[in-house]
């Protein structure tokens, strides 16, 4: 069961250790080489491909049109720890 995705309820304030190491997941719409953190090797990934990544992040990415958010059919974002 463990990396598996879950639903969050995004009006929680915890900030545990677990909650600060949560990632969303993204659906790249553009093929390239992508890197979440500074100090991790560059990546090929395929358009329609699915990541777990930063929500910092993800949000470069979406801004830029190079990925989407996923989310769940009721519009819940899809939490990764």
């Amino acid at each position: 069961m463990r990396n598996q995705p879950k639903i969050v309820n995004l009006s929680s304030t915890s900030t545990t250790p677990e909650r600060e190491a949560m990632k969303v997941l993204i659906q790249y719409t553009q093929a390239g080489k992508y890197r979440d953190q500074a100090w991790e090797s560059l990546t090929l990934r395929s358009k329609g491909d699915m990541q777990a990544v930063t929500p910092s992040y993800a949000a470069q990415l979406i801004e830029q049109s190079k990925a989407t958010l996923v989310m769940t059919e009721d519009g819940q974002i899809i939490f990764h720890s």
